[in-house]
């Protein structure tokens, strides 16, 4: 009877042995199959939400596919006037304001009069210019009065030769009179219309030195100015500036003449385009970064200086690669990790290998296939799930 029962009991040993070494060859096939299609990982873990919690907690997914992307440098900085189109005007001598022809925001022409001033200092340098004058036509004409009766043999050479010398003397008087009046702002037409003045006060255009808009005005009628004091800034307004901090880097990327791309809050809906036109020498010893600028155009009028800007420089060729938007990354356990949306509330942790970030979103080079559909929006929520369900394990075992 003993011997029976030694030989049940074999048979039933030998059969549970059987059955052990079969079940784990199944599982082996299934990890291995999954790891074929999502890279090595060490382990599989899935997250089950029912309907009605999915609703209310609102996931997104997004189906992971290539997309056309270029790698960029991304910088705020401050919309600038243009330093080079950027004109302090002040008068070139003292005077009083008698007449003011333009006002704040006014689109000024080069040469336009801004205001007009009477001025002593101009009134003796019109008096000096008519001297002067005079004087030149008196000894033109007792030139070419001796310049003849030396031709004709009545006088002797040494007279013609000494009332040329006057005249051409008078004559360099008189330019370099004339010249005063020019460089104290008058035109050829202000010039002669004050020959036929007499009195001694004379009116001094204030003149714009180039084409743009008032945005700076100090002053007031009946007030005494002089060339210290600024009274009109003109800024030429077609090309703005943006001076962006460039980290040291990133300054193997960046190239005079690049294209930038600039953002306003003011016109969310437009791309500005701008162009790099300085590359500063010197690195910034606190920030590490360099000043770059970058020119743009602005005929439309629709950017103004003050506001805020966000740059985008494009530094590579447009290539396809997967990317998802950086909240679908989760750190687990020292990894980066997404949840792959398998359907009916099933979601897959999925160890991912990253790339490049591009704004928003990151490059994914390993642990999902392309069709895939990961989590966007909610991807949190599910890692704390799977936390809660792997910390009731422990506590069961």
């Amino acid at each position: 009877m003993s011997m029976k029962l030694f030989r049940i009991f074999s048979v039933l040993i030998l059969l549970f042995f059987l059955c052990s070494c079969k079940k784990p060859t199944t599982e082996v096939a299934s990890i291995e199959e999954h790891k074929h299609e999502h890279g090595e990982q060490e382990e599989i873990s899935e997250v089950e939400i029912d309907k009605e919690r999915l609703e209310h907690i609102g996931l997104k997914t997004e189906k992971l596919e290539h997309k056309v992307v270029s790698q960029h440098i991304n910088a705020t900085a401050e919309i600038q006037f243009n330093a080079n189109r950027l004109f302090h005007v002040s008068p070139r001598i003292q005077g009083r304001v008698i007449e003011i022809l333009a006002d704040f925001g006014d689109e000024v022409t080069e040469g336009q009069k801004l205001a007009v001033l009477d001025s002593i200092e101009l009134g003796e340098a019109r008096s000096l210019f008519l001297r002067a004058k005079t004087k030149v036509e008196v000894a033109q004409a007792n030139y070419e009065r001796e310049k003849g009766l030396w031709e004709k043999k009545i006088s002797s050479e040494k007279e013609m030769l000494d009332a040329k010398g006057e005249y051409f003397m008078a004559k360099a008087e008189f330019e370099a009179a004339e010249n005063k009046l020019h460089l104290l702002g008058l035109s050829e037409d202000d010039i002669q219309s004050t020959i036929s003045q007499l009195h001694s006060y004379e009116h001094f255009p204030l003149l714009s030195p180039y084409k743009g808009t008032v945005i700076v005005k100090h002053i007031t009628l009946g007030e005494m100015t002089d060339p210290e004091k600024t009274l009109f800034t003109i800024a030429n307004l077609d090309v703005l500036w943006i001076i962006l901090d460039i980290y040291e880097k990133d300054l193997s990327r960046i190239v005079l003449g690049q294209d930038v791309e600039i953002y306003v809050t003011a016109y969310p809906d437009d791309k500005f385009k701008g162009r790099i036109t300085y590359i500063s020498n010197v690195v910034e010893e606190a920030t590490r970064t360099v000043k770059v600028r970058v020119e743009i155009d602005n005929s439309k009028r629709m950017l103004k200086p003050g506001m805020f800007v966000t740059a985008k420089i494009v530094t590579g060729e447009p290539e396809e690669i997967f990317t998802v938007p950086l909240s679908a990354i989760q750190r687990l356990e020292d990894k980066e990790v997404v949840f792959v949306d398998k359907g009916d509330g099933l979601f897959e942790c999925c160890t991912v290998k990253t790339g490049r970030e591009f704004e928003t979103d990151i490059e994914i080079l390993e642990g999902v296939k392309e069709g895939e559909h990961v989590v966007t929006e909610g991807a949190f929520y599910l890692k704390s799930e799977l936390l809660k369900e792997t910390i009731g394990e422990g506590h069961a075992h």
